[in-house]
């Protein structure tokens, strides 16, 4: 049947709000399958080999620059090929790397399963999911990418203790093996709901109507790289990859991005060794600490949909990162459970606010037409706030302590504050700016 016939514009439902949905399932394996449940699998695993925590971090390391090297390719193939191609064979890899994981038997073999994992993981959760729903929304962006962004937060919270539960009774092979099993027969099929654009089927980005009159007979949908809009309404100017680089606009929040990245890598890696080294706390005691942190950006990420709406989006992302940098101060002086968690109640708000902001600022203020390739370079720079932030932390650790690692980190997340400030939309004055 052709696809016009069945997203058709005259349905009560909105179809960008189920592909609201279906990122949002994409996200909640992501995370919770990987990004929060891999570390489930990190010391079974290295007790089975008897290897050290330095080389099975370093995997970790790796994958970093890996996704953020693979970010441009990630998004040439989607503006070239369309999201929904790209999530499909994403999660075949995504599938294919816990099945790999379930047989390693040497450091080699631990070392290529972990990278099909992360790059199947982070290229079928993220950058598809974004630039469509991008495509989709313009004036309830910010609500789109909020709502989607919150599987992160459900799926840490449905899959960590089904995952412990696996690992104690199944064993990490068995578990991982059947993860691979789930991310294929749930992956897949979600990945077909994704279309490209709204025009084709008779829809304006926000579900506004135009005359009902499908583009692609034979229910094709154009990729992502294609014209994204058939009217004379021009509501936002679409930058080239090459005009985006030449702005101020696009470098400042790419590196403020990348400051608020440092403070969420520095803190999740050295929480719980932290409370644990420092502070004396048992396991689960400094695990209830992620717990809280996660919950509370769960609450953030409602509150940016709706906040976003209200005031100045690049000013909402400045208060975020003042509480970043405020949850390492408090943790550095921070003597009691209680001074914890007022860190990490910060961090969680800071963190659930600012994550869905500035994927909505990239939109806002560079258009849909490129915003994949444009997405995907900024990813290169992103990469070196995820790999500065806990290889800094290490090193002040080891030489300074804790707590003056996370003071001095604290100050190095101070730049973010002014970058996001003085944030200015590129967009020229004769198209209407969001923000």
């Amino acid at each position: 049947m052709p696809a016009f016939n069945w997203i058709n514009p005259r349905k009560k439902i909105f179809y960008g709000w189920w592909i609201v949905s279906t990122g949002f399932v994409a996200q909640a394996m992501m995370n919770g399958l990987f990004f929060t449940g891999f570390s489930f699998f990190f010391e079974p695993m290295r007790l089975h080999f008897g290897w050290s925590r330095t080389l099975m971090s370093g995997a970790y390391l790796f994958s970093r620059v890996e996704s953020g090297l693979f970010g441009p390719v990630e998004g040439f193939l989607i503006q070239r090929y369309g999201a929904k191609r790209v999530m499909i064979i994403s999660f075949v890899v995504f599938a294919l790397g816990f099945i790999s994981l379930s047989k390693v038997y040497s450091p080699l073999t631990f070392y290529i399963a972990f990278f099909v994992l992360s790059g199947g993981a982070s290229t079928a959760g993220f950058n598809p999911v974004m630039v469509t729903l991008n495509n989709w929304f313009r004036k309830k962006r910010a609500r789109a990418i909020s709502t989607t962004m919150l599987g992160m937060s459900v799926g840490s919270i449905a899959f960590s203790p089904l995952l412990a539960k696996s690992i104690e009774n199944v064993g990490w092979e068995m578990t991982a093996l059947g993860a691979g099993f789930f991310v294929a027969l749930v992956g897949i099929p979600i990945s077909l709901v994704m279309r490209d654009n709204p025009e084709p089927y008779g829809y304006l980005p926000d579900g506004q109507h135009k005359n009902y009159s499908a583009q692609t007979q034979n229910g094709e949908t154009p990729t992502s790289g294609e014209s994204n809009s058939q009217n004379n309404e021009h509501v936002e100017y679409d930058f080239t990859l090459k005009e985006a680089l030449k702005t101020r606009a696009f470098w400042m929040l790419a590196a403020g991005h990348a400051v608020g990245l440092m403070v969420v890598s520095t803190i999740s890696l050295f929480l719980v060794p932290y409370t644990q080294d420092e502070l004396g706390y048992s396991l689960s005691k400094a695990a209830s600490l992620l717990m809280i942190m996660t919950v509370v950006s769960m609450k953030g990420q409602i509150w940016a949909g709706f906040l976003a709406n209200i005031f100045p989006k690049h000013l909402l992302a400045t208060f975020c990162l003042v509480g970043h940098a405020s949850a390492l101060f408090l943790l550095g002086i921070a003597d009691s459970y209680t001074g914890v968690v007022a860190a990490v109640v910060v961090q969680g708000v800071a963190w659930g606010v600012r994550s869905p902001l500035t994927t909505v600022l990239r939109g806002d203020y560079f258009g849909r037409k490129y915003f994949a390739a444009i997405t995907g370079i900024s990813s290169i720079v992103l990469m070196i706030g995820l790999i500065v932030g806990p290889i800094l932390t290490a090193f002040l650790t080891d030489n300074y302590g804790y707590q003056s690692a996370f003071i001095i980190m604290g100050f190095c997340a101070l730049p973010g504050v002014v970058l996001f400030a003085a944030l200015r939309n590129p967009q020229p004055k004769s198209y209407k700016p969001t923000d």
